[in-house]
């Protein structure tokens, strides 16, 4: 069993993390405060609309050395968010991004706003997009978190950024900054929301008031702001799983006493660590460089799309797939795919009809591929045709998709 001073040194290292890693000096919070506070005027200077600032500035969840604040503009009627481009032309490096609602990004004395047209709403049954219900977080998370359960926030928030966790864009398909305060909420602390996961068996449903999912996902967290909805809905199986798998691992470290800075540690990857992994697993390693072109969100999810067809045609091919990702270093994309590099057969197996096929579709595939390459497989026609070369395919795959 763990003695007293044992589990004190776990939490003075926490504590060592949250305070010099993690949590806004009085000094940045002042000058943070005086931003914000500034562009907050800028705007309701060419705004008639009320101005509302969000996010985990305005819950006060927010990192050391943060560099970008949601603003809300609240709007009697969907109609009028049209006008908001024209008068935001003001600020000279306006970038238009594509959501669930056209919202706007501007750079402002080095931080980075994001001004998003929300309808002005009584409830939050009344909201006609997403976002017209981020008020209502922001009021229920001030009243429901207290200035610790806020700092356990920063720490599960860490612990995500730092393992690849964070993030609900479908690029990312991880959690949420409310999701996670949200379990904050919920369990009390950092520590208690890793006993949860790591006993969970999937799907784990969480209700603040008992209410019934209406579909279920690999973590079902109701929205207690709106009880029927899944907040946690964008946490796909393999985010919820690594983040499972993290939470054992962390749970053994604390119990025999080891450190648990690593968590918290930034996992980059670069070319150096992909080509030393495929050595060691014995696989041969495609790299490509791409540059990232317009609104981030879309092109990464585009990626992902264009990564699994290239994984689908290598396998058809009989090449198997070890592994296969993409990592960002600044304004571009590495992607890179690990084959097993098995010795394959030259020639490859092409199914044609069944062999009880009509007649006349019988004699085409003959025809097609010459009566004595044809012969009978699992009931199916069947011919030898030569594999494609694997550095020829890739070469030509990532000439197709990028």
């Amino acid at each position: 069993m763990k003695s007293e001073a044992d589990y004190y040194s776990y939490k003075k290292e926490l504590n060592y993390i949250l305070k010099h890693y993690l949590l806004p000096s009085k000094k940045e919070r002042k000058e943070l405060e005086a931003i914000v506070n500034n562009f907050k005027k800028k705007l309701e200077n060419v705004l008639e609309e009320e101005v509302f600032i969000g996010g985990s500035y305005a819950k006060d969840t927010y990192l050391k050395g943060k560099n970008d604040v949601d603003i809300f503009v609240r709007f009697s009627n969907e109609d009028r968010m049209n006008d908001l481009r024209e008068k935001l032309k003001v600020f000279r490096n306006l970038e238009i991004v594509h959501g669930s609602r056209i919202y706007y990004r501007v750079k402002f004395n080095g931080l980075i706003f994001e001004i998003v047209p929300i309808l002005k709403i009584r409830k939050p049954k009344d909201f006609k997009n997403i976002t017209d219900v981020s008020p209502f977080h922001v009021e229920f998370i001030n009243k429901k978190l207290s200035k610790y359960e806020k700092n356990e926030v920063r720490l599960l928030k860490a612990f995500c950024k730092a393992n690849n966790l964070y993030g609900a864009e479908t690029s990312i398909h991880g959690f949420s900054g409310y999701v996670l305060e949200l379990l904050i909420a919920y369990c009390g602390s950092f520590l208690n929301v890793l006993k949860l996961v790591s006993k969970s068996k999937p799907p784990l449903i969480i209700s603040f008031d008992k209410s019934k999912p209406i579909n279920i996902s690999v973590i079902t967290l109701l929205d207690p702001v709106q009880p029927r909805r899944n907040a946690s809905k964008s946490v796909s199986g393999e985010k919820f799983s690594k983040f499972q798998f993290l939470a054992k691992k962390f749970l053994l470290d604390v119990k025999n006493n080891r450190s648990i800075m690593k968590y918290f540690k930034l996992k980059k990857m670069t070319i150096k660590k992909l080509q030393s992994l495929s050595k060691r697993r014995g696989t041969k390693l495609f790299v490509k460089k791409i540059k990232i072109e317009g609104d981030s969100e879309k092109f990464l999810s585009k990626l992902n799309k264009k990564l699994k067809s290239i994984k689908s045609s290598l396998n058809k091919e009989g090449y198997s797939v070890y592994n296969h990702a993409y990592f960002l270093n600044k304004n571009e994309v590495i992607i890179y795919f690990e084959i097993e590099a098995l010795k394959l057969s030259k020639m490859k197996k092409h199914y044609g009809p069944p062999v009880s096929v009509d007649l006349k579709h019988f004699e085409e595939f003959i025809k097609k591929w010459g009566e004595k390459n044809v012969y009978v497989c699992e009931n199916r026609l069947c011919v030898d045709i030569k594999r494609k070369d694997l550095n020829v395919l890739i070469n030509s795959l990532f000439k197709q998709y990028f």
